[in-house]
């Protein structure tokens, strides 16, 4: 039977994507570099540490690494928390999940605590049973290591679980450790590349299609305990 849903958190959970195009120009506009939509695209998934390494070695930033990472991470503390909303019936849906007995928790590339501030930001700071968040050394998506992390957290096997993903990296990650996944499509974009997989993703393009199908998901797993 399904028992757990992990969830993305940036362009999944929380409609992040305005937030996070102000950070990356601010952050740029401090070094009088103009930010570019298709660079911004190309930097969505890795965690921040990872990003600034990529900007500082494109763009030739003199600062340190470690200054440039505490900057970036003050204007995402700053702004991101305040400006990034969660999905329409995001919230709702995953409360329904709860109420019908499952575990709910984030799984991203980001830092728990920037997760945590927005979480507390919006009110829905128990909303989620447990946070998946970078740590330092563990390798992120699409590497699966922070789903197997998350199952061995909750011991369980892939098929106990579902994961919702909005990018080809977090559902590489979540597929690779054998999890059934959806992938959340509010552009209606179709993902492809991913041999072998395609049977185990779903899609939406919406938060209420995703209710009907972990509800469709978890009838379909009641007679598998």
């Amino acid at each position: 039977m399904l028992k757990a849903i992990f969830v993305d958190f940036d362009g999944t959970f929380i409609d992040s994507l305005p937030a996070l195009w102000k950070c990356y120009r601010l952050f740029l506009s401090h070094h009088d570099i103009e930010g570019e939509k298709e660079e911004f695209i190309s930097l969505m998934g890795p965690p921040i540490q990872e990003i600034v390494n990529l900007l500082k070695e494109k763009h030739h930033l003199k600062a340190t690494t470690e200054s440039l990472v505490q900057e970036y991470e003050s204007i995402v503390e700053a702004a991101y928390a305040a400006n990034a909303l969660p999905f329409p019936r995001a919230v709702e849906i995953l409360k329904l999940q709860k109420d019908a007995g499952m575990a709910v928790a984030i799984v991203t590339s980001a830092y728990p605590t920037i997760v945590q501030k927005v979480l507390h930001c919006h009110g829905i700071d128990n909303l989620f049973d447990a946070i998946f968040g970078s740590r330092q050394g563990e390798p992120h998506k699409p590497d699966p290591a922070i789903y197997r992390r998350a199952l061995h957290s909750f011991g369980l096997e892939p098929i106990h679980a579902i994961a919702i993903e909005d990018s080809q990296s977090g559902l590489h990650s979540a597929t690779e450790a054998g999890i059934p996944t959806i992938a959340f499509t509010p552009d209606s974009q179709i993902f492809e590349g991913l041999p072998g997989k395609s049977s185990e993703i779903l899609q939406a393009t919406s938060w209420q299609e995703i209710g009907h199908l972990l509800n469709n998901h978890r009838d379909d797993l009641k007679g598998h305990r």
